[in-house]
């Protein structure tokens, strides 16, 4: 399988950046993964890393070690 660069689907751009900001009517943020070219939206992310989060849970509790 040959890896193929991921483009924006606007601009053809091959760069992207996460962004940080609140929905329209949201009382919350999240991260938007999006172009660096054009700021078009890609994707998003939550604004908590659950697999960090569990891992150290399950440390403290003496889990999974």
């Amino acid at each position: 399988m040959v890896h193929k660069p991921s483009i924006c689907p606007k601009c053809g751009h091959g760069t992207f950046e996460i962004a940080e900001n609140s929905p329209k009517g949201a009382n919350f943020k999240t991260n938007f993964v999006q172009c660096a070219g054009c700021g078009a939206v890609v994707g998003t992310l939550g604004m908590v890393n659950y697999d960090n989060l569990l891992i150290n849970i399950a440390k403290k509790l003496g889990v999974g070690q």
